[in-house]
């Protein structure tokens, strides 16, 4: 694993620490740990939006069916069985930096077009308006209506306006 920058924590309650503190994207996981097992970081992990891009590999025993599924469904996205065969730990952990590099290369394309929405909308010499229908949208609602300047101008309503009496 010479390519990448290892960190190791004893427990997991060292783990934690190790993730407030470095930029983490990829945790292998032990599930036997002192202190703080593996479903309780894992449970920390799913309880935190700052760990929601970290991807959890998890290490099982051979005999732990259940505990991989319990893991999985608690945010792991992989497991390794002990004993680990190092090839088959650097196959893994290489696709999964692989996905990693694909989403983040995604996200910023995302926001790049985001911002060309963004200018492209607000700047535009034209009245727009984006909305989900015509009834009135409560706070519980996740719908949105976006109206840019222009619009609000021509109408004389602000978009807050239009969130609150529907259009």
């Amino acid at each position: 694993l010479n390519d990448f920058n290892v960190l190791v924590a004893c427990d997991g309650l060292e783990a934690m620490c190790m993730l407030e503190e470095h930029d983490i994207n990829l945790v292998i996981l032990d599930l036997n740990m002192p202190r703080m097992d593996g479903f309780q970081v894992l449970k920390a992990l799913q309880s935190n939006d700052r760990y929601k891009n970290v991807r959890t590999i998890i290490l099982t025993n051979y005999d732990e069916l259940e505990n991989e599924i319990k893991g999985l469904e608690m945010g792991a996205v992989d497991y390794i069985r002990k004993p680990i065969q190092m090839y088959s730990l650097k196959a893994r952990i290489d696709v999964h930096v692989e996905l990693i590099r694909i989403q983040q290369a995604l996200e910023q394309k995302l926001n790049e077009q985001g911002l060309t929405f963004d200018v492209v909308f607000n700047q535009a010499p034209i009245g727009i308006i984006i909305s989900p229908g015509g009834e009135p949208l409560d706070t519980n609602n996740t719908l949105f209506t976006r109206i840019n300047p222009m619009f609000e101008q021509i109408i004389g309503r602000t978009e807050a306006e239009f969130n609150k009496v529907g259009c």
